[in-house]
């Protein structure tokens, strides 16, 4: 059976195992040639990887204004660079909880809610981010928080939603 991890890290290897191989071995004479580029291309994936993050980051200000309150739900290294947030507790795991001791310590302002507060809340919120632990071919979102009852509050009342999430998590399965 699948779960959020498994999809994620499934993506993820589909993605290193493109990047990794690009370049045929066969193209080296020597084992130790072949073996130090794999080395080094698994390398600068990894840099790649932390890099996402940062520029996703940079690209979110663009939606992010002076005084902007986000309504943040579940725990993602993406989302940990914004602004002025409520972040959902996240049950059964407390990932909310975590995450806005990760936020305070940073200074940002942040109200940690429990998730059934998310619609009296919403008045207050200029925006919702999400996280993802995967994005299907669908453009649907695998969220182990489940976002979907959030984002259909945020729709409602006219509240714009956006996933942050790395290319890698881009997956060509469906659980």
């Amino acid at each position: 059976s699948w779960d959020t991890t498994s999809i994620s890290l499934t993506a993820g290897c589909d993605l290193f195992m493109l990047y990794v191989t690009r370049t045929s071995a066969l193209e080296y004479e020597d084992f130790n040639s072949a073996k130090s580029r794999l080395i080094e291309r698994a390398e600068k994936f990894g840099e790649i990887s932390c890099k996402a993050r940062r520029i996703i980051a940079m690209l979110s200000q663009d939606f992010i204004f002076d005084g902007c309150t986000i309504l943040v739900h579940g725990f993602s290294r993406v989302v940990l660079e914004s602004s002025h947030c409520f972040k959902t507790e996240g049950r059964p795991d407390r990932t909310g909880l975590r995450f806005s001791n990760e936020l305070a310590n940073l200074d940002v302002p942040v109200k940690l809610l429990i998730d059934s507060a998310v619609a009296y809340t919403m008045d207050e919120v200029d925006m919702v981010l999400f996280g993802a632990d995967g994005v299907v071919e669908s453009e649907g979102i695998i969220n182990m928080m489940a976002p979907f009852r959030i984002a259909f509050v945020a729709h409602s009342m006219n509240k714009p939603v956006y996933v942050a999430a790395e290319c890698y998590k881009f997956a060509r399965h469906y659980p």
